[in-house]
C-alpha cells in the first residue's frame, strides 16, 4: 500500500511540474514587417508606378504585392529570420536574405530595387590576340541608354552566369548608339585566375542593365546571383590564353 501511495505521489508531482513547464512556454512575439520596392528602367531612379511586385517570405504563407508607391507589409509575423523574395515579370527576381525580425512592433526591410530586364541581344562574338591580351568584339541589337553587358569566363564549354560554371566575370558599359563594341582581357588577368599560356578558356556574354551593384551572394549556397541579366546571351566562344 505504501508503495502504491508513493508511486501515486511521484506521478502527481511529475504531472504538476509538466503543467508548470507548459505554462511557461509562450508563443513567439509577432509584429509587422514593412518595406518598399522601386522599379527601375535601367538607371538607379525609380519609375512612377511601382505596383504589383510580388513579395513573399520564403517557406511561409506570407505573400503580397506592392502598391503604386512600392510599399508592402506583412502583419502578425512571428519572430524569426526570413528570406524575402521580390519578383515581377519583365523585372527579374531578387532576395533580401537573412532578415532578422524580433517581433513586438514594426520593422523596416528597407528599399529594394528591381531593374527592368534588358531585351537586346548579343551576337557575332569573336576574339583575336594582340600581344599579351585578347580582344573580344561583339554586336548588340539596339542602342538603348545605360546598356551594359556582363561576360563570364570559365574552363569548360558550359560556362554561364552561375557558380561554379565560371571562373571570373566583369561588366562592360556600351556607349550610346554603338552596335559593335570590343573590350580586352589581359594575359595577367587570365593568370590571376589560374589560367596558363596556351590553355583554352571559354567566354559567354549576357545583356545586362545598369552597372550598379545589384548582384548579391546567396548566404545559403555562396553563389553570386545576378538578377539583372537578359536572356538573349551570346553563344560560347573558345579563347586561347596568350
Amino acid at each position: 500500500m505504501k508503495r502504491i501511495v508513493k508511486l501515486f505521489f511521484i506521478l502527481s508531482l511529475f504531472i504538476l511540474i509538466s503543467c508548470k513547464d507548459n505554462d511557461l512556454v509562450s508563443p513567439l512575439p509577432t509584429g509587422t514587417i514593412v518595406g518598399y520596392v522601386y522599379l527601375s528602367d535601367g538607371s538607379p531612379y525609380k519609375t512612377n508606378d511601382n505596383s504589383n511586385v510580388n513579395v513573399a517570405l520564403e517557406n511561409t504563407n506570407f505573400a503580397t504585392i506592392t502598391d503604386s508607391l512600392g510599399r508592402w507589409y506583412f502583419d502578425n509575423v512571428p519572430q524569426g529570420i526570413y528570406d524575402i523574395r521580390f519578383s515581377k515579370e519583365g523585372f527579374g527576381t531578387t532576395e533580401k536574405q537573412g532578415f532578422q525580425f524580433v517581433g513586438n512592433g514594426t520593422a523596416s526591410a528597407g528599399i529594394i530595387y528591381l531593374q527592368k530586364l534588358p531585351t537586346f541581344s548579343v551576337f557575332n562574338v569573336s576574339d583575336s590576340t594582340e600581344g599579351s591580351q585578347v580582344v573580344i568584339t561583339f554586336s548588340v541589337s539596339d542602342t538603348e541608354l545605360n546598356q551594359y553587358v556582363r561576360y563570364f569566363v570559365g574552363k569548360t564549354t558550359n560556362v554561364k552566369a552561375k557558380t561554379p560554371f565560371y571562373t571570373f566575370e566583369s561588366i562592360i558599359y556600351i556607349p550610346n548608339h554603338k552596335t559593335t563594341f570590343s573590350f580586352t582581357i589581359s594575359q595577367n588577368e587570365f593568370f590571376y585566375y589560374g589560367f596558363k599560356s596556351g590553355e583554352k578558356a571559354y567566354l559567354k556574354i549576357y545583356p545586362a542593365n545598369a552597372g550598379f551593384p545589384f548582384s548579391y551572394r546567396d548566404i545559403h549556397t555562396g553563389a553570386m546571383i545576378f538578377p539583372n541579366l537578359g536572356e538573349n546571351s551570346s553563344d560560347v566562344i573558345e579563347i586561347t590564353v596568350p
